[in-house]
């Protein structure tokens, strides 16, 4: 798990990526995993949100 976490520098096609690997895999990351989907739907949202 990546500590310091910049989904901002990510491209709209590599967040996406990470969205779907983490939601896929939520259950075995544990509270950690769910803190960083957050992140990164959030991130995803601001995005949208600018178009």
């Amino acid at each position: 798990m990546r500590a310091s976490l910049q989904p901002s520098r990510m491209s709209d096609k590599k967040l996406a990526a990470e969205i779907e690997r983490y939601r896929k895999y939520a259950k075995s990351y544990g509270q950690e995993g769910t803190r960083v989907l957050k992140i990164l739907s959030a991130e995803q949202r601001r995005r949208e949100s600018w178009f």
